[in-house]
């Protein structure tokens, strides 16, 4: 996740977001947006692309993992993907 904004964001952030590419806006709640620098099925390319966005200026970045939509822990989620 490279960050979480309200609405839209100021002109600079969206050409850092813009410059990392391959990112998308998807709407958290209510007027909250968040930026994902894509989808892996692997925790390495994962940090690999966290370097990425790091390197953009969006050093809070970080990696969260999902299953069937609901969020979970990075630990299991390798877990799973180890199986």
């Amino acid at each position: 996740q490279i960050g979480v904004w309200e609405g839209d964001v100021n002109k600079e952030t969206l050409q850092k977001i813009s410059s990392i590419g391959g990112a998308d806006k998807v709407h958290d709640k209510g007027i909250l947006y968040k930026y994902i620098a894509g989808k892996y099925n692997s925790l390495s390319e994962a940090k690999i692309r966290k370097l990425e966005v790091a390197q953009n200026g969006f050093t809070d970045a970080f990696i969260y993992a999902e299953k069937d939509g609901e969020r979970i822990t990075v630990k299991k989620a390798v877990r799973l993907l180890n199986k």
